[in-house]
């Protein structure tokens, strides 16, 4: 029997309320109380597979997305240009359309051609408080003009979960990899994809996401377009995308990406609701080693 501790799932920080000395990317509009227990599951046969930055963490969310068909659900603390569209220490973010649309980081250009076949896609992410500059358009703008759903996370001080959700469950991703290129291609991180989750995990992801979607704000461009450049912007054709491959280290170990079948006992949970929690309880439980 294969067990595996998936705790602090969604990695959310404290609940507090705004003070005036609270950092820019604070949104909250108003307590937050927490709701949500861990849910459980033993029952049900699971697979699940492991990944790691920066051996495989970029072909597997591009794979993911790839495979939707009829919803992705996506948390990111950020959603960074690989075309050095954003820099996030200067005024304001943006290239041109061209630019924008030639954007290198694959998961952009997956993103878009899942939402023009047909694929609703919602994003959930922090306001660093960045605009875009005069004349550009940024990422965010990129993908809200084209029909994809953003907003921005207030149901706490800061939104830090990397996960995706695909068709309502079918597929589930946990990570510690950020949208950005030294997590994808620099980083050691680790994820998990879930196939096959019981229906108390697949409502606990679900309603998370919906609490938090729902106390979000809806992201607003701050620029305008014109009519040809809308159409530029909407432009329907399939992006080809480029997935590097994973970089060169001499020496290097590479992790190998493995299907781990079998009857999965798991746990997931929240911050600030029951994570730290769940996690000295299976800390208590140690018998000999922990890695």
């Amino acid at each position: 029997m294969l067990r595996l501790a998936l705790v602090s799932v969604l990695l959310v920080l404290v609940a507090a309320k705004r003070k005036a000395s609270d950092p820019s990317y604070d949104h909250q509009k108003k307590t937050y109380y927490s709701f949500a227990d861990p849910a459980e599951c033993t029952e049900k046969a699971t697979h699940v597979t492991p990944f790691f930055s920066p051996d495989s963490s970029i072909q597997m969310y591009v794979s993911l997305i790839q495979e939707a068909n009829s919803s992705i659900d996506l948390y990111t603390p950020g959603f960074s240009s690989w075309s050095k569209c954003t820099h996030y220490d200067t005024p304001c973010v943006g290239c041109t359309i061209p630019d924008q649309r030639n954007e290198s980081f694959p998961v952009f250009g997956a993103l878009l051609n899942a939402v023009h076949r047909g694929v609703t896609v919602r994003v959930i992410t922090n306001n660093y408080n960045t605009p875009t500059c005069s004349g550009k358009v940024a990422p965010l703008d990129f993908l809200y003009l084209n029909g994809i759903g953003v907003r921005f996370y207030a149901s706490t001080t800061f939104m830090h979960t990397k996960y995706m959700m695909i068709d309502k469950g079918k597929k589930t991703s946990v990570s510690s990899v950020n949208f950005s290129y030294t997590s994808f291609m620099k980083n050691r991180e680790a994820g998990v994809v879930i196939e096959n989750a019981c229906s108390a995990q697949s409502e606990f992801f679900s309603k998370i996401f919906a609490y938090d979607w729902n106390a979000g704000t809806e992201y607003a461009p701050t620029n305008t377009y014109s009519s040809a450049e809308l159409s530029e912007i909407r432009n329907s054709a399939t992006i080809v995308l480029r997935v590097p491959d994973h970089p060169a280290i001499p020496g290097a170990y590479v992790t190998r990406t493995v299907n781990h079948p079998g009857t999965l006992v798991s746990s997931v949970s929240t911050n600030p609701d029951s994570a730290r929690k769940q996690l000295m309880s299976v800390l208590s439980g140690v018998k000999s080693s922990f890695q």
